[in-house]
Formats: structure tokens, sequence, C-alpha cells
């Protein structure tokens, strides 16, 4: 039992060497008690947190279970409500009369954040000029561009890319008698009369966390004004069309190389392929009581542990390869790895290197670009018989 160490606010406390290593060790204490017999670490995967959280007093939703009222969480529930056959005063407890006058009285649906935005015009409810830009271009060329997605941690980028792709289709769903009713309800004006390019700049201070400055803002306004009628005329076009053709086979990419898993819960939900047999042989699925949960990285609380010792210098925390084989949550069964033929010598081979196979050491690569498969299949290294 390793006795608790306290830390108390003060100029005369010091965190001494002692202190920290106590408190290292009583976190992977706990933490290695919450690890299942499979090697992982179950946890929830709540989803779309933007559209579970209850309905808030004042008519509005959060961004999470305790978050305040914000314009893109509100917009987006009000619209799910609406789909679903719900009217413009129907809901429990009139909410929908009651978030349309929360979202008419912060400014209107013009005021949500970018991603609301993006799917509003998606819809039909707003319109692609009141978007930034989102150049399918910035695909090309990761050498020549600063702000490549390639920069961007996983999940941004995943996320981005359809949406990138989206505005440079400019797609916009069928425009249906409910879709024209939406229009006049989510603004203060009529929907034909409103400046799209000033929505560009227009947030909600509900939903604003992090206010663009001046160098942003005039980097999207050049983008605005000059890049994107130059890449949308007839001299350019051909550009744009092999920039979007480009996404589309990225995204083709990552859900062949997830088989249509994909990295998280925001992506698509397409049930023919999600319901494939492929998932019959996943083992990424935790069976919980109420539902099945996505499992998180077991990798990355693996390497918070190896990492933390490593810098402490903790010489007698004990970590071993597990010989006896145990079932894991890992795309690897067998000697099958699932992904994309041609990827799979890339992802195993540094993997079953000299180094991650003699000596008993273990090999720390950087998985950054791999996603979930590249994690998961150095997870199953780490815990299932080296031999394998």
């Amino acid at each position: 039992m390793i006795p608790q160490v306290k830390v108390e606010d003060g100029d005369d406390w010091k965190i001494t060497y002692e202190t920290a290593d106590a408190t290292l060790r009583r976190a992977i204490n706990f933490w290695s008690a919450l690890q299942t017999p499979h090697g992982h670490w179950p946890a929830h995967c709540t989803g779309a947190m933007f559209t579970l959280p209850p309905f808030n007093e004042d008519g509005g939703w959060g961004l999470h279970i305790d978050g305040p009222s914000m314009m893109m969480c509100t917009v987006l529930n009000y619209l799910a409500m609406r789909i679903l056959g719900e009217g413009p005063d129907g809901g429990l407890d009139n909410a929908c009369a009651r978030a349309r006058k929360w979202i008419l009285d912060h400014g209107g649906a013009m005021f949500s954040g970018s991603w609301g935005k993006t799917l509003m015009a998606i819809l039909g409810v707003y319109d692609w000029a009141g978007c930034n830009p989102m150049p399918p271009e910035f695909w090309f060329h990761q050498t020549l561009v600063p702000l490549h997605p390639s920069k961007m941690l996983c999940y941004s980028r995943l996320t981005f890319m359809p949406m990138s792709y989206l505005y440079g289709k400019r797609f916009v769903g069928p425009i249906t008698p409910l879709i024209q009713q939406l229009r006049e309800e989510l603004y203060n004006q009529p929907f034909h009369q409103i400046k799209w390019s000033k929505g560009r700049h227009c947030c909600a201070k509900e939903d604003n966390y992090y206010p663009h400055g001046t160098l942003q803002r005039l980097m999207w306004d050049s983008f605005y004004y000059v890049a994107e009628p130059l890449l949308n005329s007839r001299f350019f076009k051909s550009i744009r069309e092999n920039a979007v053709q480009k996404l589309i086979d990225h995204i083709h990419y990552e859900d062949e190389n997830s088989r249509y898993i994909s990295i998280g819960c925001v992506e698509k939900v397409d049930f023919d392929r999600l319901a494939s047999p492929v998932l019959e042989k996943l083992r990424n699925l935790w069976d919980h009581a109420d539902n099945l949960k996505m499992l998180r990285g077991s990798l990355f609380d693996v390497q918070a542990i190896l990492q933390d010792t490593e810098d402490k210098r903790m010489p007698d925390m004990e970590f071993h390869i597990v010989h006896d084989r145990r079932e894991s949550s890992s795309i690897v069964v067998e000697s099958e790895v699932y992904g994309r033929e041609e990827d799979k010598e890339n992802i195993v081979k540094p993997l079953l290197s000299g180094e991650a196979t003699q000596g008993g050491g273990v090999l720390c690569i950087s998985i950054t670009g791999l996603g979930w498969p590249g994690k998961t299949t150095l997870a199953q290294l780490l815990f299932n018989d080296r031999g394998d």
C-alpha cells in the first residue's frame, strides 16, 4: 500500500522526487487495476456530445452534459426534432418553440459555429457563401502548403476531409417544403435577403471559444475573395476537379482501411456498411449492458505509463510481454491484418524489425499517421506472444 501524498498551495510547498514517485506509483497501480484480462481498458465512447446533452431550462442545448446552451448545439437539435416530425411548436415541454426563441434571441442560426454552418449548408438551410473556405486544394503537395491537413490531429483531419470535399462540390440536399419552412424559422430576416458573406465571421459569444484574430480573418478573406473565385473559374476548373477527386480517394481509403468503422463516432453512419460481416471478426467493440461501446486505444495508456516510468527512472517497475496467448482487441487476428493489401507490409515490417523482437525491448515508432489500425497492431505485439 503506497501512502497518499498531499501537495498544498503556497510558496513553502515544493514537489520533491519522493512526492512525484509516490503519486506516479499510486496512479499506475490504480490504472492497472482497471485493466481487463484481455489487456485493454474499456471505456464509454458517448457519441456526438453536441446532440446528446439534455435540454436546458433556457431552451437550448450545450456542448456537454453540464454545458451552457450554445448556438450550434441548439440549432442542430432543433433541426433534428423538425426533421423527425415535430412541428414548429412541438416537442416535449414545447421544446421546438423554446429552442427557436433561444436561437432568434441570440441572433439567429447565422451565429452558429463553423461545423453548424457546414451541416446547415449541406441540408440547404444555410448558404455555402456564408462559410469560410475549406479548399480541397489544401490536400495537394504537403511540402508546399504550411497548413497542410497532414499536420493536423488525426481526428481534426478526418473530420475536415469530408467537409472539404462537400465544400468543393458545394453539395446541397433536396430543397423540400420542410427545408423551405426551416429557412424561415431560423433567421430574424427573410432567407433570400441575408448577406451571406458577412455571416462568415459571425459567431455567438457562447460558441466563440477562440475568437479569430486579424491575421486569421485576413487569411480567410483572401481565400474567399481571391482564391475561391479563381479556382471556380473555367480556367482553373480542372484543378478543383482534381482536388475533389483526390479527396474522395482519401475518404474511400480511410473507409476501406478501417473496415468502415473509421476513427471515431462523429463521422458518417451507413448501416449497410456497418452491418457487414467484417464486424464479427473485429474485437474493438465492448459489449456493455446497454449497448455496444467503442473502446479507447489501449496503446496510449501503455505509452503514457512507459514514458512516465522512464522519465522518473523507476527501474523497479517491471513490465513484461505476455507469453500466454490472450484474446486481444486488435484488428490482428492470428496472421491476418485487416486493411488494404498494399499497406500491410508497410505497417507490419517496422513492428517486426530486429529492434522489436530481440533483447526484450519495446519498439516505439511514430503512429500519428497510421490511425487506429497502426495503434492496435502495435498493441497486439505488446500484449501477445513475441513469436506470433
